[in-house]
């Protein structure tokens, strides 16, 4: 189980850079299998895609 003060700061984080809070329910998730067993490469592997695929990027106009 994270430390509370962990879990709040990362929330706050991801709200401040203007992510949606998926982005910090599956960092929490992630860091939450971490912290009681070692995750497999695959593990790993699909957790990261997962927050990879929540993040929201805006691409700067080129004109």
């Amino acid at each position: 189980m994270l430390d509370p003060a962990l879990v709040e700061a990362l929330q706050a984080v991801v709200a401040e850079e203007g992510q949606p809070p998926q982005v910090a329910q599956r960092l929490i998730a992630w860091l939450n299998q971490t912290s009681t067993s070692e995750p497999t490469r695959d593990e790993n592997t699909h957790f990261l895609k997962n927050v990879h695929d929540a993040l929201s990027v805006k691409v700067a106009d080129a004109n």
